[in-house]
């Protein structure tokens, strides 16, 4: 049986601490900027305008084409190359890619299966991303551009 080669404990615990940092900073972005940003259109469309779409719109874009799209870069980014190369190496791990415990190198069908799996869930995940964005285009936003004289008043963009 041949292993993929092992980060050594120092390389480990570097690579965790970036990851916990890094992850850290994107939840905290997401906690305290995003979903407020979020809330605040959800509750009040009809006092924000972007790119020519309503709040009401904004929100279902962002909800069901943004996020997926965000998603899908970064799986595009880290997995799909990691696929590219297993598929020109012809074994999962790919050469020279280090992990974190004991992995045993496949190759055969299994090493196929998971080189096929690392390319094809971000593309998967794009055209969900696309579709989503299809499904934001049919949806009908004309009632949430209605508003009262006293609703308008209350936009904290209009004060």
């Amino acid at each position: 049986m041949e292993y993929a080669p092992e980060y050594t404990r120092r390389e480990k615990i570097t690579r965790i601490s970036m990851h916990v940092l890094v992850g850290t900073a994107g939840y905290a972005s997401v906690q305290y900027g995003l979903f407020p940003f979020i809330q605040a259109l959800a509750e009040q469309p009809y006092c924000y305008d972007y790119w020519g779409m309503n709040g009401a719109q904004t929100v279902w874009l962002i909800i069901l084409c943004g996020i997926p799209l965000l998603f899908a870069l970064f799986l595009f980014i880290f997995l799909f190359p990691m696929g590219i190369r297993s598929w020109r190496d012809k074994q999962f791990p790919p050469r020279g890619m280090k992990v974190y415990r004991p992995t045993r190198i496949q190759y055969g069908l299994l090493g196929r299966i998971r080189t096929w799996v690392a390319m094809i869930v971000p593309v998967v995940v794009l055209v969900t991303a696309l579709w989503g964005g299809l499904q934001v285009q049919e949806m009908d936003f004309e009632k949430a551009d209605v508003a009262t004289t006293e609703e308008l008043a209350a936009c904290p963009m209009v004060k």
